[in-house]
């Protein structure tokens, strides 16, 4: 074969061989061996430096190959045979490859493939989306995705495409920001996805090709405090001297009562809110003096003060107002009336929440003696009538949940239920079919520390000499199986298991999270290095109160840093 034709076809059969063996090397080391490394808590630093070595070895035999192509077609007496035959096997396996990494719900790759997870209300993580997928999560209230699939990868161009197109139909706009795993720092990536995050009016869902490895990337610059807030993370505290404390929206908006002149500087200005909304009336001789303490105060710590008219009963005119303000104004806001149980602030807090105004007055059935509010938009209560049900659907209602089959649950898994349902379906909720008034009073009592956080740890673990740091952050040792459902009895969302200062081996600590599961709460382990204060915070704001297990001669330490964040009032 002359030596033209050669190169040509070794040209050829390299591109093949490469794709082959990449795959191989792929699925059959690197993901196995980077699965390994994490069951051990190794830093993802040191799983890029290890798993460099497959990669380098996948490069020498695709070297190797192409020499052994171009020796055989150049010095085989049947070298055109030896040629088709070589393309002809090569084709043949990289086409069942493609056709295999292509057709993403295959049984194969669904057990590679991570789980999808929603870490905030704006945020989902997971593995490759097909149309179907597109189709749910846009029912969930997606508006965009952002695919980290890189196009320099074959298989990987095709399913962009698809999904590309895929999107056009659903009505979803996908984002390609191209990312690599493992031999790139990705930085240029990981800005733009910052600023595509720093819209709040969206919803993301964020995937690469398995949802495993280049979204852990996305998730520790958001963990490190890379999107809207960045750098220090801080704690809320639960009240102010006027006053209990909420926030929402990941710490977005906090609503509270008039803070003091020093709430001002250690609550308002440490917590980098950037808008105060104040509810004082500038025309009210009694407000007055609050109203222009407060117009000092913000002008000396540079801080926008608004003060907005919004009587009880609002008008729709002052709703339309506020509601235009909190959309449109970027940054965290603080909104207060003058105490922490001003009546207007639950309206807000429902609006909030429930993404619109509840109707005044509620429905008959919200009223009816037996109904219990967890929060402003959703309810707990008896089995409505038929026309109890219209009622509260005509208003507007999104969801009647009977818990009838699931009564015999566990107080956390019905609250876990319950979640389930308003995460995918939304507010306003009114869910009935509790066993009793007692279980449904216990399962209201649960949710409540979900949202509002717990005044004080309950027994069991104040004799295990846990520390509450706030409402929503509590640090303790977790030892045993049977102290695993400690947690969930309490209150908490999720145990965070802080690896290096829990006093565990990775298998103790495994046993311990799927206890912690089996529960009805989630586990989560979190490594212990710079920086992890601000991880557990930001588990702590999107997901509920957070117990961070660590053993006891760690609990000084760990106490002393989450205190460091603590705004104290």
């Amino acid at each position: 074969m002359n030596r033209p034709i050669a190169v040509l076809l070794t040209l050829i059969l390299t591109l093949l061989f490469s794709f082959v063996a990449g795959v191989a090397v792929l699925f059959l080391v690197i993901i196995p061996l980077d699965a390994f490394l994490r069951t051990y808590d190794v830093a993802p630093v040191l799983i890029n430096f290890v798993t460099a070595f497959p990669i380098f070895f996948w490069f020498v035999l695709s070297l190797l190959g192409a020499l052994f192509f171009y020796y055989q077609l150049t010095h085989s007496r049947r070298s055109l045979l030896v040629g088709v035959a070589f393309l002809i096997l090569l084709s043949f396996i990289s086409g069942a490859g493609m056709f295999f990494l292509t057709h993403t719900e295959n049984p194969g790759l669904k057990l590679l493939q991570g789980k999808r997870e929603e870490t905030t209300k704006r945020i989902i993580f997971g593995p490759y989306p097909e149309e179907s997928t597109l189709k749910s999560l846009k029912q969930q209230g997606i508006t965009d995705v952002i695919s980290l699939l890189n196009p320099s990868i074959p298989f990987e161009r095709v399913l962009l495409l698809r999904e590309m197109e895929a999107g056009k139909k659903v009505g979803i706009t996908v984002h390609s920001v191209p990312m690599l795993p493992w031999v790139s720092k990705n930085s240029e990536a990981l800005e733009e996805i910052k600023k595509l995050l720093a819209e709040p009016s969206r919803r993301y869902y964020i995937h690469c090709y398995l949802g495993k490895h280049r979204v852990d990337l996305v998730r520790q610059m958001l963990a490190a405090g890379g999107k809207v807030n960045q750098g220090r993370e801080v704690i809320f505290p639960d009240r102010l001297e006027r006053g209990r404390v909420v926030s929402l929206s990941g710490g977005r908006y906090v609503l509270g009562p008039l803070p003091t002149e020093e709430e001002w500087f250690n609550v308002v200005a440490r917590g980098r809110f950037t808008t105060v909304i104040s509810f004082l009336n500038p025309r009210n001789p009694e407000d007055v003096p609050w109203v222009e303490k407060e117009k000092e105060w913000g002008r000396s710590l540079n801080i926008k003060v608004m003060f907005v008219p919004f009587s009880h009963p609002p008008t729709q005119e002052e709703k339309d107002k506020l509601a235009n303000l909190l959309g449109d104004v970027q940054g965290r806001f603080y909104i207060h009336g003058f105490r922490g149980d001003d009546p207007r602030l639950p309206l807000v807090e429902g609006y909030l929440r429930c993404g619109r105004w509840l109707p005044s007055p509620l429905p008959s059935l919200l009223a009816r003696e037996g109904t219990v509010v967890v929060v402003p938009g959703l309810y707990l209560g008896p089995a409505p009538s038929p026309a109890e049900v219209a009622e509260i659907e005509k208003a507007g209602w999104r969801v009647v949940g009977n818990l009838t089959s699931e009564n015999h649950l566990s107080l956390p898994e019905m609250a876990r239920r319950i979640e389930e349902t308003v995460a995918k379906e939304g507010l306003p909720a009114y869910f009935y079919g509790f066993a009793g008034e007692e279980q449904l009073h216990a399962v209201a009592e649960l949710l409540r520390r979900y949202y509002y956080g717990m005044e004080e740890l309950p027994p069991a673990l104040a004799a295990a000499k846990s520390v509450k740091i706030s409402g929503f952050i509590a640090v303790g040792p977790l030892q045993g199986e049977k102290m695993a459902a400690e947690p969930a009895r309490a209150g908490f969302r999720t145990v965070a298991f802080l690896a290096g200062r829990d006093g565990m081996d990775a298998g103790e600590r495994e046993k311990l999270v799927r206890a912690v599961h089996r529960a009805g709460i989630e586990g989560k382990i979190l490594p212990y290095r710079d920086g992890y204060e601000n991880e557990i915070i930001l588990l702590s704001r999107e997901k509920g109160p957070c117990y961070v297990a660590i053993s006891a001669p760690a609990l000084p330490q760990v106490v002393g840093d989450l205190k460091g964040h603590l705004l104290q009032r």
